[in-house]
Order: C-alpha cells, then sequence, then structure tokens
C-alpha cells in the first residue's frame, strides 16, 4: 500500500528521505484523494481540459498587464498633479 501511494505522488522511499515514519491518518488520507481524483479519460476531454487551462492562463496574463497598465497610468496622474503644486 505504502510503495502504491509513493508511485502515486512521485515520493521518494522514507528511508531514503531520512524524515521518519508518517502519519498513518494522513496517508490513509492522501491515498484516498489520490484514488478519488476524477481521471480524465478520452483524448477529447484531455484536448478540452488543456485548452481550459492555456485559456486560463491567458486570462491571467492579460489581467496582470491590465493590472499594471492601469498602475502605472495612476501613478502618471498622481507624478503630474504633484508637478502642478
Amino acid at each position: 500500500m505504502i510503495s502504491w501511494y509513493e508511485h502515486l505522488s512521485g515520493r521518494q522511499h522514507l528511508s531514503e528521505t531520512g524524515s521518519g515514519k508518517k502519519n498513518p491518518k494522513r496517508l490513509q488520507r492522501e491515498i484516498s484523494r489520490a484514488r478519488n481524483k476524477p481521471a480524465v479519460s478520452t483524448k477529447a476531454q484531455t484536448a478540452m481540459q488543456e485548452m481550459h487551462e492555456n485559456l486560463k492562463k491567458e486570462s491571467r496574463i492579460r489581467s496582470r498587464q491590465q493590472r499594471e497598465a492601469e498602475k502605472r497610468r495612476k501613478y502618471q496622474l498622481k507624478q503630474q498633479k504633484r508637478k502642478g503644486h
């Protein structure tokens, strides 16, 4: 069971890390979460998921650029007001 968990999470063996034993309840919770995680089953679903993630990334980039532009605009306006006095 532990080897299956390590395979899922991509973690190293416990003896290699030197961290000692892991809490068994936490281990069970993590295993059940990994098991219950819905798997994308078809190529179309995978493609849709990738497209959705790409759109999210583009949206984040766009909103970040807009925020920075607004911040620069407000700074310029503040500088102009300061010079006007």
